[in-house]
């Protein structure tokens, strides 16, 4: 879906989304924000980050491509861990 220089710059633009929201909101809201957070990378991928169910402690990001302004959901690749 993305070369991989273009991944690790991602994965960086996750890292920085995380910790701005953390340094931003108390744990709580911050949680509350990263239950479920959607942001763009360009307007060809979304990134939803999520808090790992099993493991409150870690968060996951999934990239999505964006066809025509449409999200395609059956079009994806899933980023590593990030540690909270």
């Amino acid at each position: 879906m993305t070369e991989p220089k273009e991944l690790d710059q991602i994965k960086a633009f996750v890292l920085g989304l995380i910790a701005g929201i953390k340094d931003t909101h108390s744990p709580e809201e911050a949680d509350r924000h990263l239950e479920d957070y959607w942001n763009s990378w360009d307007s060809t991928i979304d990134i939803n980050i999520w808090i790992d169910d099993s493991d409150p402690q870690k968060y996951l990001a999934t990239l999505y491509r964006v066809v025509d302004g449409i999200r395609d959901d059956e079009t994806f690749q899933r980023l590593d861990y990030f540690l909270e």
